[in-house]
């Protein structure tokens, strides 16, 4: 795995944990299972700005534009949490957000449509998967 796969995962780790964590020992009262399972100093490590800065670096992967390789689909994924789709020559054909997950993300369109991409991180070639289509760096 390379160098920024093992910095996605770990960052998507330690997302999940922290989440994990916030809500107690899920049996709905909202205590934690253990109490001395988080130091102070560990519980203000978890704070907003780190998952925040995390989740930065998880995305940091997916910046950037993927195209197939027949060229019928380039994605550009912006730092923005924004996206631009081009599909079958139509420039722009989809627009919107979309949100950095464990293994991928979800892009949201401005008209409604929804998808799961996935970062597929193969040595020495990672590319992304989005309906049905393989995209690779360009």
């Amino acid at each position: 795995m390379s160098r920024p796969a093992r910095a996605v995962a770990a960052a998507a780790l330690l997302v999940t944990l922290a989440a994990c964590g916030a809500g107690g020992d899920g049996d709905g009262d909202g205590t934690a299972a253990e109490p001395s399972a988080a130091r102070p100093s560990e519980a203000a490590s978890q704070s907003a700005p780190a998952k925040s800065s995390e989740a930065a670096s998880a995305q940091a992967e997916l910046i950037g534009t993927w195209e197939s390789e027949g060229g019928d689909l380039r994605l550009a994924l912006r730092a923005d949490d924004t996206f631009t789709e081009d599909l079958n020559g139509k420039q722009a054909a989809y627009q919107g957000t979309y949100k950095a997950t464990d293994d991928g993300f979800t892009p949201s369109a401005d008209d409604g449509a929804r998808a799961a991409g996935t970062l597929v991180d193969e040595d020495p070639h990672p590319h992304v998967e989005l309906s049905g289509y393989t995209l690779h760096p360009r």
